[in-house]
């Protein structure tokens, strides 16, 4: 079964992004959007408007955080999963302040992130 969310992946490491699409699409979701930094982001989402956003909290040398802090502006129904293998407890826990945002861990199950994009 299809979904018609619309997904952008914001992730500047290309096999992570690959990965997502993969399983994504195995799951059904086919209106994906692929950022690799930040401002190539906010330009796909002025024209897409996607309703859910994947960020790695590190993208190269942007902060994630900020990134999807600038989005929730631009749409405050943005829908936020923050996917990444960060080990900064400090980073991690300034992703879960943002109340419209989810934290995943870059190695959980694929189910498990799928499981968050269907409960939101």
């Amino acid at each position: 079964m299809e979904s018609a969310a619309k997904i952008i992946v914001i992730d500047d490491d290309a096999i992570a992004s690959f990965i997502i699409k993969k399983n994504l699409m195995d799951k059904g979701y086919v209106n994906l959007l692929f950022a690799e930094h930040s401002s190539q982001a906010i330009q796909i989402f002025k024209t897409e408007q996607p309703e859910i956003a994947i960020v790695d909290l590190n993208i190269g040398n942007e902060s994630g955080i900020s990134l999807a802090q600038e989005l929730l502006k631009m749409n405050t129904a943005l829908k936020i999963i923050f996917l990444s293998a960060s080990i900064d407890p400090a980073q991690i826990q300034e992703a879960k302040k943002i109340k419209e945002a989810k934290y995943v861990d870059r190695f959980a199950s694929f189910d498990d992130i799928t499981n968050h994009i269907e409960l939101i």
